[in-house]
C-alpha cells in the first residue's frame, strides 16, 4: 500500500497509523467495528481488502451469534477460523454482533479491547475488539 499526500486534504497525518501494514496471507479480524476506508482510528486501506459480515435484521439492527457462526463462510476461513475462535475463546468472547476484517495486513497491537473506536464505528452496547492476525491461504 503507497499514500499520495494528493489522496486527502490537509489533515493528513490524522488518517496514518504506522500500526497498519501490508501482510501478505494474513488477515487482520475485529469485532464489533467496522471502519470506514479513510479514518482515525486504524488508518486508511484499500476497500478491496475489506470484508465483513453481520446477521441482522429487518430494522438493521445487529444480533449476537456465536463467534464461529459469524465468521464461518468469509473467505479463505477454513484455514484462519480455529485460531479466530481461539482467541476470542481467550479473550472470553463467545458471541458477537459483526466481524471486520483486512485481508493481506496486520495490525501492531495486541488482540484485546479496542478502545480506539469511535463512536461511528462501534456498535450499540457492545465493546470492539481486536482479535489478531491470522495466517490464511488461497486456495
Amino acid at each position: 500500500m503507497s499514500h499520495e499526500a494528493q489522496e486527502f486534504d490537509d489533515d493528513d497525518e490524522k488518517f496514518f497509523n504506522d500500526d497498519l501494514f501490508e501482510h501478505e496471507g494474513v488477515v487482520a479480524i475485529w469485532l464489533n467495528a467496522c471502519f470506514e476506508e479513510v479514518n482515525e482510528s486504524i488508518g486508511w486501506y484499500d476497500h478491496d481488502y475489506e470484508e465483513s459480515h453481520g446477521r441482522g435484521d429487518s430494522d438493521g439492527q445487529f444480533h449476537p451469534q456465536p463467534v464461529r457462526r459469524l465468521l464461518s463462510g468469509l473467505s479463505h476461513c477454513a484455514s484462519w477460523i480455529d485460531a479466530a475462535v481461539k482467541a476470542a475463546q481467550e479473550l472470553g468472547i463467545t458471541e458477537a454482533q459483526y466481524a471486520w476484517m483486512l485481508f493481506d495486513h496486520e495490525y501492531a497491537a495486541p488482540a484485546g479491547p479496542f478502545e480506539i473506536a469511535r463512536d461511528t464505528e462501534r456498535f450499540p452496547g457492545v465493546d470492539p475488539y481486536y482479535l489478531g492476525a491470522f495466517s490464511f491461504t488461497r486456495p
